[in-house]
């Protein structure tokens, strides 16, 4: 089976708002609900949301969010995003998830995703080997390393992927890679690291651009325009 989740437990401090990005309103929906509009999908029976111990704005979202996903799972997050990722995989193994099922984890800020983008993610989990596949985009601007607001050189793209979410991962796999992380005290920022941590292969799906993640204000203007064009 295929457990989808979206991490929704960020308060999105380089942001800069009194509101967490999630729960800002565009095109007459939160992000939050157009994130989960994203993985509306005959594949997914149930949804597992992941949110801060001091949400006090999911209440009133969740009957929103239950006309798009019926069954809505909710776990607690932690201090770091991969305590948050451990608290909705524990909760999906209550659900009955077990070690060779998939979780799929897509932020809460990445609204824009594309249908076929998830349907080539979901095709070929049915087929890989793999314990661990991401959607990513090639890099194709010039990259320059700074110091102190000065370049000290050009990085070379080749062979440079942004990560994108949705990232798939077998349970019991990514539940073996978070213990490698918490016994080192690692530095993590996508599930797909913890993996790499441990030598596990992670596969790349090119996906599109177009799936961005709502990270500063001046994101929204685009997002809306990307959000108005999936619809």
């Amino acid at each position: 089976m295929i457990y989808p989740m979206i991490v929704a437990a960020g308060v999105g401090r380089r942001f800069g708002a009194a509101t967490p990005k999630q729960y800002l309103t565009v095109v007459g929906k939160t992000i939050l609900e157009h994130s989960a509009a994203c993985l509306v999908h005959p594949a997914f029976a149930t949804l597992t949301l992941v949110v801060a111990r001091t949400d006090s704005y999911i209440d009133e979202l969740l009957p929103r969010l239950t006309t798009l996903h019926p069954t809505i799972y909710r776990a607690v997050g932690g201090d770091e995003r991969w305590q948050s990722v451990l608290s909705g995989i524990e909760e999906i193994c209550r659900q009955g998830g077990q070690d060779d099922d998939w979780v799929l984890i897509h932020d809460a800020a990445r609204p824009c995703l594309p249908r076929a983008d998830l349907d080539k993610l979901l095709d070929h989990l049915q087929t890989t080997q793999a314990s661990a596949v991401i959607l990513a985009t090639a890099v194709v601007d010039t990259l320059k390393y700074a110091t102190s607001g000065q370049i000290n050189h050009t990085v070379s793209r080749e062979n440079l992927w942004q990560a994108l979410t949705p990232q798939a991962f077998r349970i019991g796999v990514l539940k073996r890679a978070f213990a490698h992380a918490s016994q080192q005290n690692l530095s993590i920022t996508d599930e797909a690291t913890v993996c790499e941590a441990l030598g596990i292969p992670v596969q790349i799906i090119p996906a599109s651009r177009s799936n961005i993640k709502l990270t500063h204000a001046d994101d929204l203007p685009l997002i809306e325009r990307l959000i108005v064009d999936l619809d």
